[in-house]
Protein backbone atom coordinates (compact mmCIF):
# COMPACT_ATOMS: atom_id res chain seq x y z
CA UNK A 1 0.00 0.00 0.00
CA UNK A 2 2.68 2.26 0.99
CA UNK A 3 4.66 1.52 -2.13
CA UNK A 4 1.30 2.61 -4.37
CA UNK A 5 0.90 5.70 -2.42
CA UNK A 6 5.04 6.77 -3.38
CA UNK A 7 4.36 5.59 -6.55
CA UNK A 8 1.73 8.26 -7.44
CA UNK A 9 3.06 11.14 -4.80
CA UNK A 10 6.46 10.44 -7.64
CA UNK A 11 3.99 10.70 -10.37
CA UNK A 12 2.09 13.20 -9.64
CA UNK A 13 4.94 15.36 -8.86
CA UNK A 14 6.82 14.53 -12.34
CA UNK A 15 3.47 15.74 -13.69
CA UNK A 16 3.67 19.15 -11.78
CA UNK A 17 7.30 19.34 -12.66
CA UNK A 18 6.52 19.53 -16.70
CA UNK A 19 7.28 22.17 -18.62
CA UNK A 20 3.84 22.61 -19.70
CA UNK A 21 2.75 24.00 -16.89
CA UNK A 22 5.41 26.82 -16.79
CA UNK A 23 6.61 26.05 -13.29
CA UNK A 24 2.51 27.02 -12.02
CA UNK A 25 1.78 24.45 -9.42
CA UNK A 26 -2.25 26.00 -9.61
CA UNK A 27 -1.87 25.33 -13.48
CA UNK A 28 -0.84 21.53 -13.30
CA UNK A 29 -4.02 21.28 -10.03
CA UNK A 30 -6.46 22.94 -11.88
CA UNK A 31 -5.95 21.58 -15.51
CA UNK A 32 -6.15 17.94 -13.49
CA UNK A 33 -8.97 18.63 -11.82
CA UNK A 34 -10.81 19.87 -14.62
CA UNK A 35 -9.45 16.45 -16.74
CA UNK A 36 -10.94 14.67 -14.33
CA UNK A 37 -14.33 15.98 -14.50
CA UNK A 38 -14.21 15.89 -18.20
CA UNK A 39 -13.62 12.02 -17.70
CA UNK A 40 -16.15 11.72 -15.71
CA UNK A 41 -18.87 13.28 -17.74
CA UNK A 42 -17.68 11.59 -20.83
CA UNK A 43 -18.13 7.90 -19.02
CA UNK A 44 -21.84 8.56 -18.39
CA UNK A 45 -22.28 10.20 -21.54
CA UNK A 46 -23.82 8.07 -24.54
CA UNK A 47 -21.96 9.85 -27.08
CA UNK A 48 -20.00 13.31 -27.30
CA UNK A 49 -20.36 13.80 -31.41
CA UNK A 50 -22.81 13.41 -33.94
CA UNK A 51 -20.81 11.28 -36.23
CA UNK A 52 -20.01 8.53 -34.40
CA UNK A 53 -23.67 7.54 -34.10
CA UNK A 54 -24.35 7.66 -37.13
CA UNK A 55 -21.64 5.57 -38.57
CA UNK A 56 -22.78 3.05 -35.54
CA UNK A 57 -26.25 3.31 -37.19
CA UNK A 58 -24.97 2.79 -40.87
CA UNK A 59 -22.65 -0.65 -39.00
CA UNK A 60 -26.14 -1.93 -37.31
CA UNK A 61 -27.32 -2.13 -40.54
CA UNK A 62 -24.69 -4.59 -41.90
CA UNK A 63 -24.48 -6.37 -38.80
CA UNK A 64 -28.12 -6.84 -38.24
CA UNK A 65 -30.03 -6.38 -41.73
CA UNK A 66 -26.88 -7.79 -43.92
CA UNK A 67 -26.89 -4.33 -45.99
CA UNK A 68 -24.10 -2.59 -47.16
CA UNK A 69 -23.56 1.01 -47.60
CA UNK A 70 -25.13 2.56 -49.26
CA UNK A 71 -27.89 0.73 -50.06
CA UNK A 72 -29.21 0.98 -46.32
CA UNK A 73 -27.97 4.45 -45.29
CA UNK A 74 -25.18 7.07 -46.80
CA UNK A 75 -22.69 8.50 -45.23
CA UNK A 76 -19.77 10.05 -47.68
CA UNK A 77 -17.28 8.51 -45.71
CA UNK A 78 -15.83 4.64 -46.64
CA UNK A 79 -17.40 1.65 -45.94
CA UNK A 80 -14.91 0.15 -43.83
CA UNK A 81 -15.24 3.37 -41.02
CA UNK A 82 -19.09 1.83 -40.53
CA UNK A 83 -17.73 -2.04 -40.21
CA UNK A 84 -15.65 -0.62 -37.81
CA UNK A 85 -18.26 0.95 -35.67
CA UNK A 86 -20.71 -1.51 -36.37
CA UNK A 87 -18.26 -4.37 -34.58
CA UNK A 88 -17.64 -1.90 -31.88
CA UNK A 89 -20.94 -1.34 -31.31
CA UNK A 90 -21.46 -5.61 -31.24
CA UNK A 91 -18.45 -5.64 -28.91
CA UNK A 92 -18.66 -3.02 -26.32
CA UNK A 93 -21.23 -3.81 -23.53
CA UNK A 94 -21.75 -0.50 -21.93
CA UNK A 95 -23.84 2.10 -23.49
CA UNK A 96 -23.38 5.11 -21.70
CA UNK A 97 -19.31 6.12 -21.96
CA UNK A 98 -19.13 3.72 -25.41
CA UNK A 99 -17.44 5.83 -27.39
CA UNK A 100 -15.46 7.73 -24.64
CA UNK A 101 -13.94 3.70 -23.73
CA UNK A 102 -13.20 3.44 -27.39
CA UNK A 103 -10.80 6.58 -27.56
CA UNK A 104 -9.53 4.82 -24.04
CA UNK A 105 -8.50 1.86 -26.00
CA UNK A 106 -7.49 3.49 -29.71
CA UNK A 107 -5.41 6.42 -27.38
CA UNK A 108 -3.53 2.89 -25.67
CA UNK A 109 -2.61 1.23 -29.33
CA UNK A 110 -1.75 4.60 -30.30
CA UNK A 111 0.71 4.95 -27.46
CA UNK A 112 2.05 1.42 -27.08
CA UNK A 113 3.38 1.40 -30.80
CA UNK A 114 4.83 5.13 -30.92
CA UNK A 115 7.08 3.42 -28.35
CA UNK A 116 9.01 2.40 -31.45
CA UNK A 117 10.14 5.61 -32.25
CA UNK A 118 11.55 6.80 -28.97
CA UNK A 119 12.11 6.23 -25.55
CA UNK A 120 9.36 8.20 -23.46
CA UNK A 121 7.22 7.93 -20.09
CA UNK A 122 4.19 6.47 -20.96
CA UNK A 123 2.28 8.18 -17.83
CA UNK A 124 3.47 11.70 -19.78
CA UNK A 125 2.49 10.76 -22.50
CA UNK A 126 -0.71 9.52 -21.84
CA UNK A 127 -1.33 12.41 -19.39
CA UNK A 128 -0.39 14.93 -22.22
CA UNK A 129 -2.51 13.25 -25.15
CA UNK A 130 -5.74 13.51 -22.23
CA UNK A 131 -4.79 17.54 -21.44
CA UNK A 132 -4.12 18.74 -24.60
CA UNK A 133 -6.31 16.40 -26.48
CA UNK A 134 -9.03 17.31 -25.37
CA UNK A 135 -9.03 20.52 -27.10
CA UNK A 136 -9.43 18.56 -30.62
CA UNK A 137 -12.69 16.15 -28.90
CA UNK A 138 -9.58 13.08 -28.28
CA UNK A 139 -12.41 11.70 -26.02
CA UNK A 140 -14.88 11.45 -28.63
CA UNK A 141 -13.76 8.26 -30.80
CA UNK A 142 -14.07 9.40 -33.77
CA UNK A 143 -12.43 8.38 -36.86
CA UNK A 144 -8.92 10.56 -36.18
CA UNK A 145 -8.13 8.42 -33.06
CA UNK A 146 -9.07 4.82 -35.21
CA UNK A 147 -6.68 6.67 -37.93
CA UNK A 148 -3.95 7.53 -35.82
CA UNK A 149 -4.13 3.99 -33.41
CA UNK A 150 -3.87 2.42 -37.32
CA UNK A 151 -1.40 4.52 -38.12
CA UNK A 152 1.46 4.37 -35.41
CA UNK A 153 0.80 0.40 -36.11
CA UNK A 154 2.08 0.83 -40.36
CA UNK A 155 4.35 3.09 -38.96
CA UNK A 156 5.91 1.04 -36.17
CA UNK A 157 5.89 -2.43 -38.02
CA UNK A 158 7.34 -0.97 -41.32
CA UNK A 159 10.25 1.61 -38.80
CA UNK A 160 11.00 -2.11 -36.77
CA UNK A 161 11.41 -3.74 -40.58
CA UNK A 162 14.57 -1.14 -40.86
CA UNK A 163 16.63 -3.75 -38.68
CA UNK A 164 14.86 -7.30 -39.09
CA UNK A 165 14.50 -7.38 -42.42
CA UNK A 166 12.11 -9.55 -42.69
CA UNK A 167 9.57 -9.56 -45.32
CA UNK A 168 6.42 -10.05 -42.89
CA UNK A 169 7.18 -6.31 -41.63
CA UNK A 170 6.39 -5.02 -45.22
CA UNK A 171 3.44 -6.73 -46.05
CA UNK A 172 1.63 -6.04 -43.15
CA UNK A 173 1.97 -2.44 -43.49
CA UNK A 174 1.16 -2.41 -47.36
CA UNK A 175 -2.22 -4.60 -46.20
CA UNK A 176 -3.23 -2.15 -43.43
CA UNK A 177 -2.90 0.98 -45.78
CA UNK A 178 -5.88 0.36 -47.33
CA UNK A 179 -7.99 -1.16 -44.99
CA UNK A 180 -7.29 2.35 -43.22
CA UNK A 181 -7.94 4.64 -46.52
CA UNK A 182 -11.71 2.34 -46.55
CA UNK A 183 -11.89 4.11 -43.19
CA UNK A 184 -10.98 7.96 -44.03
CA UNK A 185 -9.54 8.52 -47.24
CA UNK A 186 -7.29 11.13 -45.17
CA UNK A 187 -5.16 8.61 -44.14
CA UNK A 188 -3.45 8.58 -47.61
CA UNK A 189 -2.17 12.10 -47.14
CA UNK A 190 -1.27 11.69 -43.42
CA UNK A 191 1.14 8.76 -44.19
CA UNK A 192 2.29 9.57 -47.60
CA UNK A 193 5.37 11.26 -46.25
CA UNK A 194 6.74 8.95 -43.42
CA UNK A 195 6.03 5.51 -45.57
CA UNK A 196 7.99 7.11 -48.59
CA UNK A 197 10.32 7.86 -46.07
CA UNK A 198 10.73 4.64 -44.91
CA UNK A 199 10.03 2.50 -48.41
CA UNK A 200 12.27 4.90 -50.42
CA UNK A 201 15.42 6.35 -48.57
CA UNK A 202 18.47 5.38 -50.04
CA UNK A 203 20.04 4.06 -47.00
CA UNK A 204 17.23 1.47 -47.02
CA UNK A 205 15.74 0.95 -50.25
CA UNK A 206 15.36 -2.61 -51.70
CA UNK A 207 13.56 -4.07 -54.42
CA UNK A 208 11.93 -6.54 -52.59
CA UNK A 209 10.68 -4.71 -50.20
CA UNK A 210 9.35 -2.60 -51.91
CA UNK A 211 7.53 -5.80 -54.04
CA UNK A 212 6.62 -7.05 -50.45
CA UNK A 213 4.58 -3.72 -49.57
CA UNK A 214 2.81 -3.55 -53.20
CA UNK A 215 1.67 -7.21 -52.67
CA UNK A 216 0.27 -6.15 -49.68
CA UNK A 217 -1.46 -3.17 -51.15
CA UNK A 218 -3.04 -5.37 -53.61
CA UNK A 219 -4.34 -7.77 -51.29
CA UNK A 220 -5.47 -5.20 -48.68
CA UNK A 221 -7.28 -3.49 -51.52
CA UNK A 222 -9.20 -6.56 -52.62
CA UNK A 223 -10.29 -7.40 -49.29
CA UNK A 224 -11.34 -4.07 -48.82
CA UNK A 225 -13.81 -4.10 -51.85
CA UNK A 226 -14.43 -7.75 -52.12
CA UNK A 227 -18.19 -7.61 -50.52
CA UNK A 228 -19.20 -4.92 -53.52
CA UNK A 229 -16.87 -7.08 -55.66
CA UNK A 230 -19.13 -10.18 -54.87
CA UNK A 231 -22.24 -8.43 -55.06
CA UNK A 232 -21.78 -7.62 -58.46
CA UNK A 233 -24.57 -5.75 -60.25
CA UNK A 234 -22.41 -2.64 -60.57
CA UNK A 235 -22.50 -1.91 -56.55
CA UNK A 236 -18.92 -1.22 -56.21
CA UNK A 237 -19.35 1.92 -59.50
CA UNK A 238 -22.59 2.94 -57.81
CA UNK A 239 -20.72 2.76 -53.95
CA UNK A 240 -18.05 5.85 -55.45
CA UNK A 241 -20.62 7.70 -57.71
CA UNK A 242 -22.47 8.50 -54.98
CA UNK A 243 -19.65 9.32 -52.83
CA UNK A 244 -18.65 11.50 -55.41
CA UNK A 245 -22.20 13.06 -56.46
CA UNK A 246 -22.49 14.07 -52.55
CA UNK A 247 -18.78 15.53 -52.25
CA UNK A 248 -19.39 17.68 -55.40
CA UNK A 249 -22.15 19.73 -52.61
CA UNK A 250 -20.01 19.22 -49.23
CA UNK A 251 -17.13 21.14 -50.02
CA UNK A 252 -16.90 24.55 -47.59
CA UNK A 253 -17.67 27.49 -48.93
CA UNK A 254 -14.59 30.18 -49.03
CA UNK A 255 -14.75 31.38 -45.73
CA UNK A 256 -15.08 27.69 -44.39
CA UNK A 257 -11.89 27.04 -46.40
CA UNK A 258 -10.14 30.02 -44.83
CA UNK A 259 -11.31 29.46 -41.18
CA UNK A 260 -9.87 25.80 -41.66
CA UNK A 261 -6.50 26.95 -42.75
CA UNK A 262 -6.48 29.37 -39.96
CA UNK A 263 -7.08 26.81 -37.11
CA UNK A 264 -4.33 24.86 -38.47
CA UNK A 265 -2.39 27.60 -38.20
CA UNK A 266 -3.24 28.54 -34.72
CA UNK A 267 -3.16 25.06 -33.37
CA UNK A 268 0.64 24.54 -34.83
CA UNK A 269 1.65 27.60 -33.51
CA UNK A 270 0.78 26.87 -30.10
CA UNK A 271 2.33 23.33 -30.52
CA UNK A 272 5.69 25.48 -32.73
CA UNK A 273 8.09 24.96 -28.99
CA UNK A 274 7.49 21.38 -29.68
CA UNK A 275 8.73 21.53 -33.13
CA UNK A 276 11.50 24.13 -32.51
CA UNK A 277 13.37 22.52 -29.91
CA UNK A 278 13.34 18.49 -31.69
CA UNK A 279 14.82 20.21 -34.64
CA UNK A 280 17.61 22.02 -32.54
CA UNK A 281 17.80 18.63 -30.54
CA UNK A 282 18.05 16.31 -33.62
CA UNK A 283 19.16 18.70 -36.14
CA UNK A 284 22.56 16.63 -37.28
CA UNK A 285 20.15 13.45 -37.06
CA UNK A 286 17.97 14.87 -39.32
CA UNK A 287 20.37 15.95 -41.90
CA UNK A 288 22.07 12.18 -41.83
CA UNK A 289 18.54 11.08 -42.79
CA UNK A 290 18.13 8.96 -38.98
CA UNK A 291 14.73 7.69 -39.07
CA UNK A 292 14.73 7.95 -35.27
CA UNK A 293 14.48 11.64 -35.89
CA UNK A 294 12.58 12.48 -39.25
CA UNK A 295 9.86 9.80 -38.86
CA UNK A 296 7.73 11.63 -36.39
CA UNK A 297 7.90 15.17 -37.96
CA UNK A 298 7.36 13.44 -41.46
CA UNK A 299 4.23 12.09 -39.77
CA UNK A 300 3.40 15.50 -38.68
CA UNK A 301 4.27 17.83 -42.01
CA UNK A 302 2.11 15.15 -43.87
CA UNK A 303 -0.96 15.56 -41.79
CA UNK A 304 -1.16 19.14 -41.89
CA UNK A 305 -2.86 19.05 -45.92
CA UNK A 306 -5.08 16.49 -44.38
CA UNK A 307 -6.65 18.48 -42.06
CA UNK A 308 -7.67 21.37 -44.37
CA UNK A 309 -8.89 18.89 -47.07
CA UNK A 310 -12.18 18.84 -46.19
CA UNK A 311 -12.87 22.64 -46.38
CA UNK A 312 -14.66 22.38 -42.85
CA UNK A 313 -12.32 23.90 -39.34
CA UNK A 314 -13.94 20.90 -37.58
CA UNK A 315 -11.04 20.43 -34.74
CA UNK A 316 -10.84 16.91 -34.59
CA UNK A 317 -9.11 16.69 -37.84
CA UNK A 318 -5.57 18.37 -35.97
CA UNK A 319 -5.80 15.06 -34.18
CA UNK A 320 -3.62 13.57 -37.08
CA UNK A 321 -1.07 15.81 -36.45
CA UNK A 322 -1.58 15.95 -32.63
CA UNK A 323 -0.29 12.63 -32.03
CA UNK A 324 3.05 13.05 -33.68
CA UNK A 325 3.51 16.10 -31.66
CA UNK A 326 2.76 14.39 -28.13
CA UNK A 327 5.25 11.74 -29.18
CA UNK A 328 7.97 14.19 -29.95
CA UNK A 329 6.83 16.52 -26.71
CA UNK A 330 6.95 13.16 -24.34
CA UNK A 331 10.23 12.49 -26.01
CA UNK A 332 11.86 15.43 -25.37
CA UNK A 333 10.57 15.83 -21.71
CA UNK A 334 12.02 12.19 -21.32
CA UNK A 335 15.20 13.55 -21.84
CA UNK A 336 15.16 17.07 -19.92
CA UNK A 337 15.41 19.16 -22.87
CA UNK A 338 15.04 22.54 -21.39
CA UNK A 339 12.03 24.61 -22.79
CA UNK A 340 11.73 28.97 -22.22
CA UNK A 341 9.56 28.86 -19.21
CA UNK A 342 6.34 30.16 -20.80
CA UNK A 343 6.92 27.84 -23.54
CA UNK A 344 3.20 26.40 -23.37
CA UNK A 345 1.65 29.28 -21.74
CA UNK A 346 -1.13 29.65 -23.98
CA UNK A 347 -1.74 25.80 -24.81
CA UNK A 348 -1.97 25.54 -21.26
CA UNK A 349 -4.80 28.30 -20.77
CA UNK A 350 -6.47 27.37 -23.88
CA UNK A 351 -6.26 23.54 -23.22
CA UNK A 352 -7.73 24.39 -19.41
CA UNK A 353 -10.64 26.30 -20.99
CA UNK A 354 -11.30 23.51 -23.64
CA UNK A 355 -11.79 20.81 -20.45
CA UNK A 356 -14.03 23.36 -18.52
CA UNK A 357 -16.46 24.12 -22.23
CA UNK A 358 -16.10 20.26 -22.64
CA UNK A 359 -17.68 19.19 -19.29
CA UNK A 360 -20.19 22.49 -19.27
CA UNK A 361 -21.36 20.87 -23.00
CA UNK A 362 -21.58 17.15 -21.74
CA UNK A 363 -23.62 18.12 -18.74
CA UNK A 364 -25.82 20.24 -20.82
CA UNK A 365 -26.08 17.06 -23.10
CA UNK A 366 -27.31 14.58 -20.22
CA UNK A 367 -29.25 17.29 -19.21
CA UNK A 368 -31.17 17.62 -22.52
CA UNK A 369 -31.33 13.98 -22.44
CA UNK A 370 -32.76 13.60 -19.23
CA UNK A 371 -36.05 14.63 -20.82
CA UNK A 372 -36.68 12.32 -23.64
CA UNK A 373 -38.28 9.06 -22.83
CA UNK A 374 -35.49 6.89 -25.19
CA UNK A 375 -37.66 3.85 -23.72
CA UNK A 376 -40.98 5.18 -25.28
CA UNK A 377 -39.39 5.86 -28.64
CA UNK A 378 -37.95 2.28 -28.57
CA UNK A 379 -41.04 0.60 -28.29
CA UNK A 380 -43.32 3.20 -30.40
CA UNK A 381 -40.44 2.69 -33.40
CA UNK A 382 -40.55 -1.40 -32.89
CA UNK A 383 -37.42 -1.61 -36.04
CA UNK A 384 -40.23 0.09 -38.50
CA UNK A 385 -38.64 1.99 -41.06
CA UNK A 386 -38.13 5.89 -39.92
CA UNK A 387 -38.56 8.75 -42.20
CA UNK A 388 -35.71 11.72 -40.96
CA UNK A 389 -37.23 15.02 -41.77
CA UNK A 390 -34.05 17.44 -40.27
CA UNK A 391 -34.29 15.72 -36.73
CA UNK A 392 -31.00 14.85 -35.32
CA UNK A 393 -29.59 11.48 -36.11
CA UNK A 394 -28.66 10.37 -32.57
CA UNK A 395 -32.39 9.15 -32.56
CA UNK A 396 -31.68 6.56 -34.85
CA UNK A 397 -28.65 5.19 -32.68
CA UNK A 398 -30.67 6.15 -29.26
CA UNK A 399 -34.11 4.71 -30.34
CA UNK A 400 -32.54 2.22 -32.19
CA UNK A 401 -34.32 2.83 -35.32
CA UNK A 402 -34.19 1.52 -38.59
CA UNK A 403 -33.91 4.13 -41.77
CA UNK A 404 -36.63 4.88 -44.29
CA UNK A 405 -34.34 6.83 -46.91
CA UNK A 406 -30.77 6.28 -47.64
CA UNK A 407 -30.16 9.94 -46.63
CA UNK A 408 -31.10 9.76 -42.57
CA UNK A 409 -28.75 12.32 -41.21
CA UNK A 410 -29.91 15.93 -40.77
CA UNK A 411 -28.41 18.01 -43.60
CA UNK A 412 -28.12 15.26 -46.01
CA UNK A 413 -31.05 15.49 -47.99
CA UNK A 414 -30.50 19.35 -48.15
CA UNK A 415 -26.43 19.29 -49.08
CA UNK A 416 -27.07 17.07 -51.82
CA UNK A 417 -30.64 18.01 -53.23
CA UNK A 418 -30.55 21.49 -52.69
CA UNK A 419 -33.75 23.11 -53.70
CA UNK A 420 -34.92 19.99 -54.49
CA UNK A 421 -34.98 18.83 -50.71
CA UNK A 422 -38.76 18.97 -50.50
CA UNK A 423 -39.52 17.38 -53.81
CA UNK A 424 -37.18 14.20 -51.83
CA UNK A 425 -38.81 14.57 -48.68
CA UNK A 426 -42.69 14.53 -50.80
CA UNK A 427 -41.55 11.72 -53.01
CA UNK A 428 -40.53 9.48 -49.71
CA UNK A 429 -44.06 10.41 -47.98
CA UNK A 430 -45.50 9.06 -51.16
CA UNK A 431 -44.55 5.88 -50.24
CA UNK A 432 -46.45 5.98 -46.87
CA UNK A 433 -43.35 5.25 -44.68
CA UNK A 434 -44.53 3.97 -41.02
CA UNK A 435 -43.02 6.62 -38.79
CA UNK A 436 -41.88 10.05 -39.47
CA UNK A 437 -39.55 12.32 -37.09
CA UNK A 438 -39.10 16.16 -37.45
CA UNK A 439 -37.42 18.46 -34.94
CA UNK A 440 -39.92 20.01 -32.34
CA UNK A 441 -42.88 21.80 -33.80
CA UNK A 442 -40.83 21.80 -37.15
CA UNK A 443 -43.74 23.11 -39.13
CA UNK A 444 -44.03 26.48 -37.39
CA UNK A 445 -40.19 26.90 -36.90
CA UNK A 446 -39.54 26.58 -40.73
CA UNK A 447 -37.50 23.02 -40.30
CA UNK A 448 -39.99 21.69 -42.35
CA UNK A 449 -41.75 22.51 -45.88
CA UNK A 450 -45.28 23.73 -46.39
CA UNK A 451 -46.39 20.91 -48.19
CA UNK A 452 -44.52 18.39 -45.95
CA UNK A 453 -46.27 19.38 -43.40
CA UNK A 454 -49.89 19.36 -44.99
CA UNK A 455 -48.79 15.85 -45.99
CA UNK A 456 -47.76 15.14 -42.05
CA UNK A 457 -51.14 16.78 -41.17
CA UNK A 458 -53.36 15.06 -43.65
CA UNK A 459 -51.99 11.31 -42.89
CA UNK A 460 -50.01 10.87 -39.77
CA UNK A 461 -50.65 11.00 -36.02
CA UNK A 462 -48.62 12.63 -33.88
CA UNK A 463 -47.51 10.34 -30.93
CA UNK A 464 -44.46 11.72 -28.81
CA UNK A 465 -43.38 15.59 -29.12
CA UNK A 466 -40.21 16.60 -26.72
CA UNK A 467 -38.53 19.78 -26.62
CA UNK A 468 -35.21 19.84 -24.53
CA UNK A 469 -35.45 23.03 -22.49
CA UNK A 470 -31.63 24.15 -23.04
CA UNK A 471 -31.97 24.92 -26.72
CA UNK A 472 -31.37 27.80 -27.84
CA UNK A 473 -33.36 29.59 -30.99
CA UNK A 474 -32.63 30.16 -34.54
CA UNK A 475 -30.66 26.58 -34.51
CA UNK A 476 -31.66 23.06 -35.72
CA UNK A 477 -32.14 21.15 -32.43
CA UNK A 478 -30.26 18.15 -31.35
CA UNK A 479 -32.66 16.99 -28.10
CA UNK A 480 -35.69 18.15 -29.68
CA UNK A 481 -38.50 15.65 -31.68
CA UNK A 482 -42.17 15.01 -33.19
CA UNK A 483 -42.66 11.45 -34.16
CA UNK A 484 -45.79 10.65 -36.02
CA UNK A 485 -47.03 7.40 -37.21
CA UNK A 486 -49.02 6.86 -40.34
CA UNK A 487 -52.56 6.88 -39.65
CA UNK A 488 -54.44 3.51 -40.28
CA UNK A 489 -56.77 4.90 -43.24
CA UNK A 490 -53.78 5.97 -45.13
CA UNK A 491 -51.84 3.18 -45.47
Amino acid sequence: MKQNIDFLIKTLNNLESLPIFCGKKWMFWLGSFLTVLAILSFLYLPYGNGDTVYYTMVGRGIFRDHMLPYSYAFDHKPWGVYLFYGAWDKICPFFHGDFFFLSLVLGAVTLYFCRFFGVFNIITASFIYVFFGNIFGILDGNTENVLTAGSSIVLAVLYSGLSNKRFVNYFIPGFMIPLLININYLVAVSLFLPVLFLLFSPRFFKLQYIFIFSIGCIVGLLTSFSPYLIEGNNALQSYFRMQHDFLQNYGGNTVSRISSVLCTIAYTVMFLPVLLLWYRKYREEMRAGEPSSLLLPLWFISSLPATVLSGHPFNHYYILCFVPLVIMASVLFYQNVKFPRYSFLFLCIVSIISQGFCTGRNIRWLWDMSFIDYALITREAAHQRVLNIRADQAFFYMGDFRTFDRYAFTDHVDIMFGAGAEKRYLNDLAQHPPLVMTPFNACMTGNAERSVCDVLKKNYTLIYSVNALTQRKGKLPYFSLDLYRLAKESK
